[in-house]
This record gives structure tokens, sequence and C-alpha cells, in this order.
């Protein structure tokens, strides 16, 4: 069987996974997509051989569609959601799954009372340098692992347009270098915090287990914007093992602006680039001495052969709806990175450590 794909929203996401997500998975299909500027979806359409639908309630009434993919901005994604869910379409959202720990709860709730599954796109845990970075560390290879530390650093352009306050342009308006939206809190959430923060903080949920407590400092310092441009975080995991996470948006490139790091009691785990889109400047090291944690340790490269993460998303996702092993990422886990997103922002208001509760 041949999972049918609809896809809400045509931006640049969308023109992203389906051709490297849906069209390369065996078990998924690309059957139509819906946009609210209708020329871009006959664009998507044209390019990938799909139906274009003038509403989203026109796609969800197709039969032919079993899964929805929402590839629209955060502010959207639970009214999308609850609207497939109602209509018993299973629902992949892109991240962050929500604006909101309640908008996040109410998909989950909507989706599960529905009998739809519901999973969250972060597709970075599919990325095969972080499955091997698991793998060592369940394998006790590093022994027990103490802590991780995580930067995803970005440039925005600064001078994208300022918010109008309507949707439709706002959604479309675009500079050389990036979207409005992701700069305008009621869209976007926040700014890299919730854009590229988000990437970070699941790889490292994925890496070391749920998170009990978070601690931060969030700013705005280069922009006149509602969102922030900087963001470093401190986090408690409930195995006790602690993390760092830092992101920019206001940082010119440069090489090395993507690095994971896991420390261990015998050694520690070093990734570079792997934060972020596919790549081929990803790498892997181990770093650990055979004569003992206090001899000096030497950088040696792990051999990892890459993974299409789109295409595993959506493989995965599509199994799933087959009835196959469930979504390695599903609501749930969606709803916990929210709640540590929410717990980011509040601690950054507070001053204060904020409790992560399930």
């Amino acid at each position: 069987m041949t999972v049918g794909w609809g896809v809400i929203g045509a931006g640049g996401i969308a023109n992203r996974t389906i051709p490297d997500g849906i069209l390369l998975a065996d078990n998924a299909g690309f059957v139509g997509i819906t946009d609210i500027h209708a020329e871009r979806a006959k664009s998507a359409a044209d390019e990938f051989g799909g139906r274009v639908y003038e509403t989203a309630e026109e796609m969800l009434a197709d039969p032919d569609i079993q899964a929805v993919y929402l590839a629209t901005p955060p502010s959207v994604h639970a009214q999308s959601a609850i609207q497939a869910a109602r209509a018993g379409k299973h629902v992949l959202s892109e991240k962050p799954m929500a604006v909101s720990v309640e908008q996040a709860e109410e998909m989950v709730r909507v989706c599960r009372e529905n009998g739809v599954i519901l999973g969250h796109a972060t597709m970075m845990r599919f990325n095969a340098y972080h499955a091997k970075m698991k793998e060592l560390i369940e394998a006790g290879d590093i022994g027990r692992p103490l802590g991780v530390h995580a930067r995803y650093s970005v440039w925005w352009d600064p001078d994208v347009p300022q918010d109008t306050g309507n949707d439709e342009e706002m959604f479309n308006l675009t500079t050389s270098r990036q979207i409005a939206w992701r700069q305008i809190k009621r869209i976007g959430g926040g700014g890299p915090m919730l854009d590229d923060g988000v990437h970070a903080l699941d790889t490292m949920v994925f890496l070391l287990g749920h998170v009990q407590e978070v601690s931060s400092f969030t700013d705005t310092l280069t922009r006149d914007r509602d969102v922030e441009d900087l963001a470093s975080v401190m986090v408690k995991f409930e195995n006790g093992a602690q993390g760092i996470m830092e992101c920019y948006s206001a940082v010119p490139n440069f090489q090395g602006r993507r690095v994971l790091r896991v420390y261990g009691t015998e050694g520690q785990l070093l990734a570079l680039e792997t934060l972020g889109p596919p790549s081929d400047k990803n790498q892997l090291f181990r770093l650990k001495s055979d004569e003992g944690p206090g001899v000096e340790a030497q950088a040696e490269e792990v051999d990892v052969t890459p993974a299409l993460m789109y295409e595993a998303q959506f493989r995965l996702f599509s199994d799933a709806v087959e009835g196959g092993a469930p979504f390695p990422i599903p609501g749930d886990e969606g709803l916990h990175i929210q709640r540590i997103i929410d717990g980011v922002f509040r601690s950054s208001e507070t001053r204060r450590v904020i409790s992560i509760a399930d």
C-alpha cells in the first residue's frame, strides 16, 4: 500500500521535503497541495506532479489522502492539525509543533480522540550521524553520559519587512536571504529559538532523554524585532546529565557554527555541521584514550554512511499509518519539546529555574 499525502503550505520547506521525502519514500505518494497563495501551490503541484486544492477543506475531503504534512508557519499548525484529525487524516507537523504548550496539548488530545497518528517532523533524529552517536552512547562507548553542548548559529537578514498584521502578505514576504515571518512572534512563536534551537534541543533529548529542568537567557540585542536574536539555555535531564544549548540569528555565518558534543566518563563524541539541513560537511569524531581517562584523548573520525533524513521521516510515518511500527517521534514527544521551549522563555523572563512537567 502507498500512503497518499496531502501538503498544507507550499513554502520553502515543502519544496524541499516533497522531492527529498515523499517522492523518495517507497510507501508514500504525493497526492496534492494547498496554500493561501494559489500560485505557489500550482507551482509545486506542476513541479512534483500533484493536485491543487483551493482550500484545506477540499484537500481533507479527498479520500485519496490518508496523511497530511503541515508545512505552514507555526501559528497555524494547531488549527490545521485539529481540522485534519477531525477529518480522519493522520498528521505530521513541522517543528515547532505549535506556538504554545496549550496548542500542542490540544493537538495531541484531538488526534488521540480521533484515532489518528500525530508526528513531530524533527527530521534531524534521522541524521545517520546522530543515530550513530546514540548507538555509541547506549553501548557505553563513552561511559556514563554527563553532558551535552549544542550550538546552532544562523544568519537572518535584519532588513526583512516588519509585520503588517496581514497573514497572507507576511507568509509570502521574502528577501534574498530570509522569509519575514521567522522574525514575527505572533506567527513564528519566537526567533531562532523556535526555528533552529528546537532542532538542537530535540537532538539533545534524542541522545540523552527527557529534560527535567531548564534555565535560560534570551535577548534581542541587534534588531528592532519582537523576537530574540540570541538564546543561551541550560537543561538538566531526568538521568542527571546536564546540557547547554546556544543559538544565534545575528552572528555572520562561519565554519563550525553548528556543533554537537556529548561528554561521558570515558570519552567524548563531537559532531560538526550535523545540526542543519542535509550536508556533505557532516563529521563525527570519537575522543577517547585507550590508556585511560587521565591520558589526553586523540580525535578519531567515526565512519558513518549518510542517510536521507526526509525520506526516512516520511517512510517511517507512512509505515505507522499502514499499521507498522509506531512513528519514532510521536506528538507526545513534540509536546515535551514544546514544554522545554515554553520553559526557556519563562526562565528568561522570571530569572528562575523552570521545572518541565509532562
